[in-house]
């Protein structure tokens, strides 16, 4: 019972930060195993994790942070604490306590947790590759993602942030394969979609983008971030006109973007 637990919660934190809108559905998942878990030390464990949880949830990092500790003191083999350290210490961008506590949670799934699910091993993994690249540590953000992929090869946020720091490092081909794998598994998800067309465009592949582009319009006429790229590329194509029409949609939906996008897409090209 003590590896369901784990697994539903690490599951939980991961979705806290990297799904718009699903704090109270990652969340959620912990009454339930209350029901499962009923000795007094277990509770004890649970209560600390559900406060832990819910100071994330309410982007109270530093809070969580001290939370984490004081379960790590109690409870220093159990997982669930050094995850939820990592995760609140990624978020307040100190990477090298998040990578170490990142680190210890692998470590002690791998000696006392060895049944895990392959999603719960890859999250964990992913989440440390993006400890790596938030830190600016690309290759060693490659080999987490890769180890998250050898587990569970079908974990897109893994194969998505893969093809990011591939990007980073030039290696444009490497980049849109990975890319093309998180649009396979997820293939109507927007960031996605606009990744895929980011590394298309990199590649200068540009009706391969303009078309990743018309797809994520299609799923969303009004994303911000699509029409920002969009422009970019009828800029590259001369298409002026079209270029300043989405600068006048951008500050109607997104007044900072449209800053951004005058600055970097139509400037330039006065």
């Amino acid at each position: 019972m003590g590896r369901l637990w784990a697994s539903v919660t690490a599951l939980s934190i991961s979705y806290i930060f990297c799904v718009p809108g699903t704090f109270a559905e990652g969340t959620a998942r912990l009454p339930v195993i209350r029901q499962i878990e009923s000795l007094p030390d277990q509770a004890e464990q649970l209560k600390q994790a559900n406060l832990m949880v819910a100071l994330l949830e309410s982007r109270r990092f530093e809070d969580a942070v001290e939370t984490a500790w004081v379960g790590i003191r109690s409870y220093p083999d159990n997982t669930i604490f050094w995850y939820g350290l990592g995760s609140a210490e990624l978020q307040l961008h100190h990477y090298t306590e998040a990578i170490k506590a990142l680190n210890e949670t692998i470590r002690l799934d791998e000696s006392f947790n060895a049944e895990l699910s392959p999603g719960t091993v890859a999250t964990k993994w992913r989440s440390l590759g993006d400890a790596y690249l938030d830190s600016g540590s690309v290759e060693e953000s490659i080999s987490a993602y890769k180890q998250a992929l050898a587990v569970d090869k079908d974990e897109a946020r893994a194969w998505n942030n893969l093809s990011i720091a591939y990007g980073k490092l030039g290696r444009g081909e490497d980049a849109i394969s990975a890319a093309l794998e998180a649009v396979r598994v997820e293939p109507d998800k927007l960031p996605y979609l606009d990744n895929l067309a980011v590394a298309y465009l990199k590649a200068e592949r540009f009706e391969d983008g303009l078309n990743s582009l018309e797809h994520a319009l299609q799923l969303k006429p009004d994303d911000g971030l699509t029409l920002y790229h969009l422009g970019g590329l009828l800029a590259v194509y001369g298409h002026r006109k079209n270029a300043e029409d989405i600068y006048q949609t951008l500050q109607t939906i997104d007044p900072q973007l449209a800053k951004k996008y005058f600055q970097e897409i139509l400037l330039p090209q006065n």
